[in-house]
């Protein structure tokens, strides 16, 4: 999973404000903004990341129409996490259809306009 760019937003900038606006004479400027390019990134070389954690829901329908919502544990290892279908499915063998559902850590970084360090 590489970065994912999320694309412009705006930040303001912190520094001595206000300060007298060029562009309206007479005017000042309250709040300077600049273009801050973010990204979006899977954090696994992180030390302190958590892992991606696996799990299965069973998403069958009941006989009344609502879904059956059970859910295995979470599991680390992807292949435990495939086992809980199987038991659910023989407790309940009308119930074929599930869900995998990973939690995985990202984060939102800003990279720095080319040649300058960020403040």
């Amino acid at each position: 999973m590489g970065d994912t760019p999320v694309g412009p937003v705006f930040q303001a900038v912190d520094g001595p404000l206000p300060v007298p606006c060029a562009e309206v004479p007479g005017t000042r400027l309250r709040r300077a903004w600049r273009f801050m390019d973010w990204t979006l990134s899977h954090t696994a070389d992180e030390p302190d990341t958590p892992p991606v954690m696996h799990r299965y829901r069973c998403v069958s329908e009941e006989e009344d129409g609502t879904v059956c919502g059970a859910a295995g544990p979470e599991a680390e290892d992807f292949t435990l996490a495939q086992a809980w279908p199987f038991l659910h499915a023989r407790q309940s063998p009308e119930h074929r259809s599930f869900e995998h559902v990973a939690r995985v850590p990202w984060a939102l970084s800003v990279r720095p306009p080319a040649g300058r360090a960020l403040p």
